[in-house]
């Protein structure tokens, strides 16, 4: 019998046995483990391997489950240029290296994915793991109240354990202080004389 906290393995099968070991081919349950508990994407269960004939014979090892990241937050900067996009756990950075930066990578390209870009395309930079920078295009018509969406299929967790992450939209926040814009015109002080 094959355990998981208090879940069972759903398959097992022995690769190869001897007197002294027995070698073992484990399919755990799902992802979605009802009866962990996630920490920074992790829940970490103890897993059980106990000999149905023999009671007393048995083996025990911590394990761990991986949840898809999700964003917990996306926040507009003090001047409206830029979104701080934030993961609840480190991310694989959607597959993006240092070169790509294509937005679409990350989000649907739909109504509010089109507010990032006017004149110039938005870039999308990570900078940690768990934050992606979106610098908007000239241009850009997003404000906060707009939801962007999360392309399913793109983004895993940093070790490539957990699934990709499902499609979810987030609400972009204002930021927390406004800066004040400032005007100023300067030309001269007489015209045609």
């Amino acid at each position: 019998t094959v355990t998981f906290g208090s879940e069972g393995a759903l398959g097992v099968v022995v690769v190869s046995s001897t007197a002294t070991l027995t070698v073992l081919s484990i399919t755990p349950p799902s992802y979605s483990c009802a009866s962990c508990a996630y920490a920074a994407g992790e829940a970490a269960v103890d897993m059980g391997v106990v000999l149905r004939t023999d009671t007393s014979r048995a083996a025990s090892s911590r394990f761990s489950f991986w949840t898809p990241p999700v964003i917990s937050s996306i926040a507009m900067n003090q001047l409206g240029l830029q979104l701080a996009v934030t993961f609840d756990h480190a991310t694989d950075r959607a597959g993006m290296t240092a070169t790509d930066q294509s937005c679409a990578h990350v989000f649907v390209a739909d109504a509010a994915f089109a507010k990032l870009s006017a004149i110039t395309p938005a870039k999308c930079v990570w900078t940690t793991a768990l934050t992606l920078n979106v610098m908007l295009g000239v241009g850009a018509t997003l404000v906060p109240g707009d939801a962007l969406t999360l392309q399913a299929g793109r983004v895993r967790s940093a070790n490539l354990v957990s699934l990709h992450s499902p499609s979810a939209a987030t609400t972009v926040s204002a930021p927390a202080f406004l800066m004040e814009p400032s005007l100023s015109v300067s030309g001269p002080t007489t015209i045609d004389q």
